[in-house]
């Protein structure tokens, strides 16, 4: 820990037994329960970011940030203190931004070892902190260190007492009920060629990378961040469906958090403030979960809400507020039929250029956000699609592009291909879209993420231009709520398919293929 970055903690380490002895509410004791009354105070998540300048008090993370503070003087002692808790010093977060939101005294906590995370000194310093801070960083590392040991505990009691708790990135990743905490990255890509990928496998101990024993203040959720950014819609689906299968529960959701976007949690009410989107998933009782060692993952029938700024969301229903929406949203109504084709239509996802199949397509090169109806003879109805999805140069482009697509027509079914992934409609059965793998890629079968907008009930456009824009000024997030998400892979094995009439994913056939401890996912909401 850190003993020079803040004047509050100096003298601290040399008065320990006397502060021990006058603390009022100590963090020594058992760790509050799992989880522990999330409505007493808030809770600020962002998706990454910086702090940005302490002359810009309107911008996104001031606006975010800002409750955190709004409970003032939690403590009683006439400061309002804000307490800042990583492994490393960063200057991502300086201390005038504090001050401009309010705070009278920072404290900059370097906490990087199991020895620091349990020192005593850490009371009397918690004793007299209003709210709380955990910066970015690797939430594995964190909860290795922290996890059932004092700073986790006083963290958790600044919350009890009234004080806001909050972080980005990792640091929001933490405060999941379900926290994706493995100590090592996942792509989407992995969890989508093999749903029992070890990269899900906690890295210190061959566990679950799941884990609901840390600071589980945001009620049977996983939380994500930088999901467009780096592309990971597949990878929160998949650390979801092991969420799901660790636990035996089926009521579960997913938050994913953009770069600079992210949600104030007041009670049971969530609001989205920042630049980007927030994603709202979870299952239905309709839902098949299918996850097979060594084969890509399969789930059907996911709601799926995509939130800009503005949206509030209920966070025991999984609802978004229709009835108080943000400024310029609109409620949507969709009436349109599928042509089925006449000749057999396949795209594989390795090959960019087969994006043009899609009834509707965005070019990747263009300098520009722009969408293109291709020829009605060469593309599938009512579709649009993007290829070679994971690739890192693009990524966060691409997402946003086709996201930004759904809004523009709402009713078409967006398709995310990656390189090993190939769909395809057979003139002899029009109405299915099949999945399967691209042998051409070599990389062996990837589920392919399908989203259908037919049931969308409102759409949004951020008032903010896009992190992904090209400099035209074109490209905003966007918003829908009401999608259907499907993750879709050997349709020959599992007999399940996307029926283009309904816009629907159905078991076709009788086959082999069960559902794993956890299948037949069922959810709250929608």
């Amino acid at each position: 820990m850190s003993a020079s970055v803040s004047k509050w903690f100096a003298p601290i380490t040399v008065a320990v037994a006397l502060w021990a002895a006058l603390a009022a509410t100590g963090c020594s004791d058992q760790r509050p329960g799992t989880p522990q009354r999330p409505d007493v105070g808030v809770i600020v998540l962002a998706g990454g970011g910086s702090g940005g300048d302490a002359g810009a008090p309107d911008s996104w993370s001031a606006r975010l940030f800002r409750p955190l503070l709004q409970r003032g003087d939690v403590t009683g002692d006439r400061q309002v203190r804000v307490a800042l808790v990583g492994r490393r010093e960063s200057e991502s977060w300086p201390t005038p931004f504090w001050k401009m939101l309010g705070a009278t005294d920072v404290v900059d906590l370097v906490i990087e070892t199991t020895e620091q995370a349990d020192d005593p000194a850490l009371e009397a310093i918690f004793d007299h902190v209003d709210a709380v801070f955990i910066r970015g960083g690797d939430q594995g590392k964190y909860y290795d260190l922290w996890n059932n040991r004092r700073i986790e505990r006083c963290m958790l009691r600044v919350h009890e007492r009234g004080g806001g708790i909050g972080g980005t990135s990792a640091g929001a990743m933490s405060l999941a009920h379900y926290a994706l905490a493995g100590s090592t990255s996942v792509q989407s890509e992995q969890v989508l060629r093999d749903s029992h990928h070890p990269i899900l496998n906690d890295e210190s101990d061959g566990g679950s990378a799941i884990h609901e024993d840390f600071i589980p203040l945001v009620r049977d959720a996983l939380i994500d961040t930088h999901v467009t950014q780096r592309g990971r819609l597949g990878r929160m689906c998949g650390a979801l469906a092991r969420a799901v299968q660790d636990s035996g529960r089926t009521d579960l959701y997913a938050i994913g958090l953009d770069q600079q976007v992210g949600v104030v949690i007041e009670g049971t009410t969530a609001t989205v403030i920042g630049i980007g989107a927030v994603d709202l998933i979870h299952p239905v009782p309709g839902s098949l979960l299918l996850r097979r060692p060594g084969k890509p993952l399969v789930w059907t029938d996911l709601v799926y809400h995509r939130l800009t700024e503005g949206w509030r969301f209920d966070v025991v229903t999984r609802r978004p507020d229709l009835d108080r929406p943000p400024t310029g949203a609109m409620r949507v109504d969709w009436d349109a039929r599928f042509q089925r084709p006449a000749a057999r239509w396949e795209v594989r996802g390795s090959v960019p250029e087969e994006e043009q199949r899609f009834s509707f397509s965005v070019d990747r090169k263009a300098p520009i956000y722009e969408l293109t109806k291709n020829r009605a003879a060469e593309s599938l109805s009512l579709t649009i699609g993007m290829c070679d999805v994971h690739d890192t140069s693009v990524r966060g482009f691409l997402h946003e592009s086709l996201f930004r697509g759904l809004y523009d027509v709402i009713g078409l079914t967006a398709i995310l291909l990656g390189k090993g992934s190939r769909v395809w409609v057979d003139p002899a059965e029009p109405r299915f879209m099949e999945f399967g793998a691209n042998a051409d890629a070599g990389v062996g079968s990837e589920a392919a993420l399908v989203v259908v907008s037919r049931a969308v009930k409102a759409r949004s456009l951020s008032p903010h231009v896009s992190l992904y824009d090209r400099g035209h000024k074109r490209l905003h997030a966007a918003g829908f709520i009401g999608a259907a998400l499907h993750v879709l892979a050997d349709s020959a094995e599992t007999g399940i398919v996307l029926d283009m009439d309904v816009g629907k994913a159905v078991q076709r056939r009788a086959d082999d293929a069960q559902p794993d401890s956890g299948g037949n996912a069922a959810g709250k909401g929608e």
